[in-house]
């Protein structure tokens, strides 16, 4: 069965688009919180989270059936800047010596885009009886999502979840476009192709393949399972 997750969002989100968070992303966060993980791990360093979302399968391959996040209608983007800077009472007090212009203290000046929208939502394929509930059970410790977290940005103040009457395939390809990332492989045309992982974790480079990106026009292959 299909479900719609819906956050209610309290501040602005930073994101640089819709593609930047995933709900099988989201929920490999949770699942995994304090595993030590960095970029130069190998692929077989990479755990696959038992999450309560089904998969589609094509030959060896498989990905979560769940999209992209949505922005709500009247979604409004708009680019935040933030400086960085010791001021003098900073330096007093440091001992070491210091560069503003190199290492973990210097300063900047960082450019992010951000969105003011109402809500954000994902859909997904639940698992199994219960696998909508596990979900949603997953997220309630989720206070925040997006980048800048820190700052304010993308406070959640209430989670919905509600069932939708749908295809599955709909959460990979929908009114003819991507909805989440998909191996260029399980596109029989595709109006264009970028690099990098379609399963998370999406900042670790290991499963770089050939992919389309959520928003783009393709078509999918025959073949595909959902389990």
């Amino acid at each position: 069965m299909i479900f719609q997750l819906t956050a209610e969002l309290e501040s602005p989100v930073s994101l640089n688009s819709e593609a930047d968070l995933h709900l099988d992303g989201l929920l490999y966060s949770i699942h995994y919180r304090g595993v030590y993980l960095t970029r130069a791990d190998p692929a077989e360093a990479i755990q696959d989270a038992p999450l309560p979302v089904a998969r589609f399968r094509r030959g060896d391959g498989w990905l979560w059936a769940a999209t992209a996040c949505r922005l709500a209608e009247e979604a409004n983007w708009e680019p935040e800047r933030f400086t960085k800077r010791k001021d003098p009472g900073d330096l007093f007090y440091l001992q070491a010596n210091h560069d503003p212009g190199t290492g973990p203290g210097r300063n900047y000046l960082a450019r992010h885009m951000t969105v003011a929208t109402p809500t954000i939502s994902w859909m997904f394929a639940e698992i199994g009886p219960g696998g909508a509930r596990k979900v949603k059970r997953l997220v309630r410790g989720i206070d925040s999502v997006g980048r800048l977290r820190r700052q304010g940005f993308g406070r959640v103040s209430r989670w919905h979840l509600e069932p939708i009457d749908a295809d599955p395939l709909t959460t990979l390809v929908s009114d003819g476009k991507a909805q989440r990332y998909l191996p260029r492989s399980w596109c029989e045309w595709a109006e264009d192709t970028d690099r990098g992982p379609c399963l998370p974790p999406y900042w670790h480079s290991a499963r770089t393949v050939d992919r389309v990106k959520p928003g783009w026009r393709c078509q999918l292959v025959d073949g595909i399972t959902c389990h």
